[in-house]
């Protein structure tokens, strides 16, 4: 981890001044999963990230006024919620690349 003066913070992004692993962020998932209240697990009209699956493959996206944007289809769960994961990372701005 690298250490910055405190008032250089502002001036890097997240990633910039912690050392984030791949290896560090599916750890962390497998330990303590994605709260629940990031995303949803069925279809409705409401806003936000969905993770759905039916008898075939399992859906990733976020929805917004009832318009589905970034939606990936899979025929594995694990490679859904990477994709869910990288969404939700790149959503809160913390500069990690996953």
């Amino acid at each position: 981890m690298n250490k910055l003066q405190a008032q250089n913070a502002t001036a890097y992004s997240y990633s910039d001044i912690y050392d984030f692993k791949r290896k560090d962020i599916d750890e962390y998932i497998k330990i303590n999963g994605i709260p629940n209240e990031c995303y949803k697990k069925s279809p409705s009209l409401k806003d936000g990230y969905y993770l759905v699956s039916d008898d075939k493959k399992w859906s990733v996206y976020y929805q917004e006024r009832n318009i589905k944007f970034n939606e990936k289809n899979f025929k594995k769960e694990q490679k859904a919620i990477d994709y869910l994961v990288s969404l939700l990372l790149r959503a809160s701005c913390t500069g990690i690349d996953f």
